[in-house]
């Protein structure tokens, strides 16, 4: 979504893992009840192994904002435009459907999501915010030093990661899921591009990240699996907030894998047109009454091969979702999106 002069797939491969994980955290969360479990204190004996999973994949959205950051957003009005056109087609497409088939009500809900999806799905409506604020985040950080930079960093992690995290107050950061999350997590990704070698950031090799990634993993599970032991199972689920400092620390770990690998990835159909259909996964996958389906096919698998099976065949079950939202881009590009850039351009 992100535009740059020369793709880097090691980029786009990241993107299309950070859909990936998003895919499945909504899918733990509510299909396999994660969510429920901890806030009620009813963890299953494969309640570890989703805790752990969770801690995984947790970090799909911080990442996506990350990269946005580290590609930088160039904002041209003909692409938002385009973007907004599509996120509104699609979901009053998903609502008038859901409505003539029975599933949802027509009600004042349905009404407002119809009118106002930005605030249905919180991450889209953040997204089209940040492309709006890009040209101003963009200028900052063209006009800061190493030094103002590793400030930012501490305080991105004292204000946002501690403070936001265990008290928030008046930030109002809803535990990372806000625009000011978005926004921090995009200064920090273009920090990291412009500063990369000066702060000498690439300095160790992969290893080291991926093994201080695995250890916050292990260390975010462990705090929540004692938290819920101590009977704080509300608190535990904070613990996935996008703001948790092992989660973000996750997230920028991640990053800096991917931007330490050889990038030397040849190009395939996948890497050209899964990352181009973030917007469209995003809303046939999440939030909307699309999710029965999800909901209904892993309950399905569940009663037939196991709840172990089915958390081991999860990452398939994203994949497709993925694929098919893919599809739906594809056909939507050819069709639509020619329609109105032809328009537009007139």
């Amino acid at each position: 979504m992100s535009q740059v002069a020369k793709r880097d797939l090691r980029i786009d491969l990241l993107r299309i893992f950070s859909m990936l994980f998003i895919i499945m955290h909504h899918c733990i969360i509510n299909d396999f009840g994660l969510q429920t479990m901890l806030k009620e204190n009813t963890l299953t004996r494969f309640g570890n192994l989703l805790i752990i999973m969770n801690s995984i994949v947790i970090v799909g959205v911080n990442l996506f904002f990350l990269m946005s950051g580290y590609c930088k957003i160039h904002l041209k009005p003909q692409t938002v435009l385009l973007l907004i056109i599509k996120v509104y087609l699609i979901s009053t497409l998903i609502q008038l459907t859901g409505l003539l088939s029975g599933h949802i009500p027509f009600d004042s809900d349905w009404i407002k999501n119809t009118l106002n999806p930005f605030d249905y799905y919180w991450f889209l409506g953040a997204y089209i915010l940040l492309m709006f604020t890009s040209p101003l985040l963009n200028l900052i950080i063209n006009n800061i030093s190493l030094s103002m930079f590793k400030s930012y960093v501490i305080g991105f992690f004292l204000i946002i990661c501690i403070y936001g995290f265990t008290i928030d107050g008046s930030l109002h950061l809803s535990y990372g899921y806000s625009y000011l999350m978005a926004v921090a997590l995009y200064i920090l990704g273009n920090g990291i591009r412009k500063f990369q070698n000066e702060w000498r950031l690439l300095l160790y090799n992969r290893k080291f990240y991926i093994l201080t990634w695995f250890t916050v993993i292990l260390l975010n599970s462990l705090l929540i699996k004692l938290l819920y032991k101590s009977g704080n199972g509300l608190r535990a689920w904070t613990f996935y907030a996008y703001n948790n400092p092992c989660v973000a620390i996750a997230s920028i770990t991640l990053l800096l894998f991917a931007i330490r690998s050889n990038n030397n990835i040849k190009t395939n159909w996948f890497l050209r047109n899964l990352p181009q259909s973030t917007i469209i996964t995003y809303l046939i996958h999440s939030t909307c009454w699309l999710t029965i389906f999800r909901q209904s096919f892993i309950m399905w698998q569940i009663n037939h091969y196991g709840i172990l099976f089915t958390l081991c065949m999860l990452p398939l079950f994203a994949f497709c979702i993925y694929l098919l939202a893919t599809f739906i881009n594809i056909i939507y590009e050819k069709i639509l999106g020619n329609f109105f850039r032809r328009i537009l351009r007139n």
